[in-house]
């Protein structure tokens, strides 16, 4: 005989591990440490990228005052302030990105011991029934 409480947990179960499933036993296969560590290099990476197009567009944006300021400029105070700025949004972009994947990995982390807790118990449940 057919248990429905049976075929919607499974069904629910298979459900999950098709869609957001699939993610989280990604996530779930590093440390707290390892995961947002990485995440976080990687969103430096594209913030630096992202920071040196933004200041490219800048260059080009403004190319004639920029020229005409060329001679008149001290490039090492341009300089420091340029870093100054870099070191600033690269500060507020990791310290963000840490936050986010954090978080992250802790939903995905609950997600999937409500999963694994969800497997046992219909292990369980198989199990008991073979029994008799």
């Amino acid at each position: 005989m057919l248990d429905q409480e049976k075929i919607v947990s499974m069904a629910r179960l298979s459900s999950y591990e098709e869609n957001e499933g699939r993610a989280d036993i990604a996530t779930g296969m590093f440390f707290r440490g390892d995961y947002v560590g990485l995440h976080v290099v990687r969103s430096v990476i594209c913030a630096t990228a992202a920071f040196f197009i933004i200041v490219g567009l800048y260059v080009l944006y403004d190319f004639e005052k920029l020229m005409s300021d060329l001679y008149s400029v001290d490039l090492t105070v341009f300089a420091q302030m340029l870093l100054r700025r870099y070191i600033i949004f690269i500060a507020v972009y990791a310290v963000i990105s840490y936050i986010v994947y954090s978080v992250k990995w802790a939903r995905s982390r609950k997600r999937l011991k409500g999963y694994y807790k969800s497997l046992k118990y219909m292990g369980r449940k198989y199990y008991m029934e073979d029994e008799y």
